[in-house]
């Protein structure tokens, strides 16, 4: 489940009210849905009309390898769409997502250092290139190909995807290419850098596989880069500064400037007098709450757990500090305000994970072209139901079956190619925390969990999962370290 399958997560796109943290597209979430579902197409849409693709206009290498437009388009959508499912996927995530309705360019990503979304994505999908090419350069220098087993597997992925888009907002395959990928794209080009995606996961799998790391080096590797593999759990809101009336300042930068940092010294200070109140946790939910009872309504609206890497850049080296004890509480210049900030704990990755086979079913999602508001609305919630029908049916049958491994695996087969709903599946190990949803999380991470188990879960951001336990990982720690 890597970033290829990313196009086929549902994303629903949400205002984006402040960047809060630092979501890299190397984070590998879990369970995506194997069939893709029409995505927000206006990462490309916007992207096309930047300096940077005229730049590109003719044909790049990187690292040796030659690419066209079409295929740099083709790995900038994927970062795109792996960046909106991975922030999704997290449970309260969603405000980190850029705006539908106004162009990347238009927004920000870090204002700090003057990012737009834009831009961050363009430097995403470059890394990405150079990263990649040198994998596919060495595979086809050594004369690697795919297996027959993975070129099963891209066949199907892309019969899957076919049979996905053309019934519902597209009338063609070529169509819905040209949709996401910009004019020009075809199902031969898309076909070619879907195969050297796979020929990059393959060789890059069969070579991390032939390597042996003793404990001692992968001990010494996480010590080296403890504070930004560890993972931390923590609260914060954002104190705003307020908006300044620009038209009161036509002409006069100065002027203007010195109203925002006046601007910005009165949040400094209500976060201040804030952050001096807090002696408890439930203090930090409760004034948190005060400063705006919507926003903050829920209780675990303010809590984060992310690995020291993906911190914000403003409280990150604040948290990650030794010596930082739970109830610490402090706070944070960014351009738009101030943060406060409660640490509650760092978690140095010492558990062990776990291993489990899944199904996911999940609604197909509607066009957001043609038709009334409520002609959607309706065609939504006939697919939310044939979703979960569908889940129910296969539930039975597995369970009638025995519930075993072998039984969901045949259940899986059975559902090959349906096209009404979405259907995932597969196997994953080592799960570690916050990779799944939390409803699936609890009942993997349960400590009476034994193999055999098997259950059915609901997640509304997903849809129905059917988890089978196959037992213990590895130290999560361990997992880390050899992936550094």
């Amino acid at each position: 489940m890597n970033d290829r399958m990313s196009a086929k997560k549902r994303v629903k796109a949400k205002k984006k009210e402040t960047r809060q943290e630092d979501i890299q597209d190397k984070s590998v979430i879990a369970m995506r849905v194997t069939v893709v579902i029409v995505v927000v197409l206006l990462a490309l849409a916007y992207f096309l009309n930047s300096p940077f693709i005229v730049r590109m206009a003719t044909a790049v290498e990187v690292e040796g390898v030659k690419y066209t437009v079409l295929d740099y388009n083709y790995v900038f959508q994927n970062c795109y769409n792996t960046y909106y499912s991975t922030v999704q996927s997290v449970q309260g995530s969603s405000a980190l997502l850029p705006e539908a309705s106004r162009p990347l360019k238009a927004q920000y990503y870090d204002e700090e250092i003057g990012m737009t979304w834009s831009d961050y994505f363009q430097q995403m999908a470059v890394n990405k290139m150079k990263e990649e090419s040198r994998i596919y350069k060495k595979a086809m220098e050594e004369g690697f190909t795919l297996s027959e087993e993975a070129r099963e597997k891209m066949e199907k992925e892309l019969q899957d995807l076919i049979n996905a888009v053309t019934p519902y907002a597209y009338k063609t395959f070529g169509q819905y290419l040209r949709a996401v990928y910009g004019a020009g794209m075809t199902e031969k080009i898309f076909r070619k850098n879907l195969e050297r995606s796979y020929i990059i996961d393959e060789y890059k799998k069969a070579y991390e596989n032939s390597l042996v790391y003793p404990q001692a080096e992968l001990d010494a590797y996480y010590d080296e880069n403890q504070d930004m593999l560890d993972y931390y759990r923590y609260r914060y809101f954002l104190v705003r500064a307020e908006d300044v009336d620009e038209n009161e300042y036509v002409g006069d930068t100065e002027g203007l400037e010195k109203a925002k940092e006046e601007k910005l010294e009165e949040a400094r200070i209500k976060a201040e007098a804030y952050a001096a109140r807090i002696q408890s946790e439930e203090d930090f939910i409760n004034i948190a709450r005060e400063y705006d009872s919507e926003q903050y309504a829920n209780d675990d609206s303010t809590l984060r757990f992310y690995k020291g890497e993906l911190l914000g850049s403003a409280y990150g080296p604040w948290l990650r500090e030794a010596g930082r004890q739970y109830g610490d509480v402090g706070t944070a210049k960014i351009v738009s305000g101030y943060y406060v900030v409660f640490f509650i704990e760092r978690n140095d990755n010492r558990y062990v994970t776990h291993n489990i086979r899944y199904m996911v079913f999940s609604p197909n999602t509607v066009s957001n072209t043609g038709g009334t508001a409520e002609e959607l609305a309706e065609q939504q919630e006939t697919n939310r139901k044939e979703a979960e029908q569908a889940a129910n049916d296969a539930y039975s049958a597995w369970t009638a079956a025995g519930g075993t491994e072998e039984a969901l695996i045949q259940q899986a087969e059975l559902y090959e190619g349906v096209t009404n709903v979405t259907v995932g599946s597969g196997v994953l190990e080592n799960v570690h925390l916050t990779q799944l949803p939390e409803v699936c999380e609890k009942w993997i991470f349960d400590p009476s969990r034994k193999p055999g188990d098997y259950t059915k879960l609901y997640d509304p951001e997903v849809g129905h999962y059917l988890l089978y336990y196959k037992g213990q990982g590895r130290i999560y720690r361990d997992v880390l370290a050899e992936e550094g």
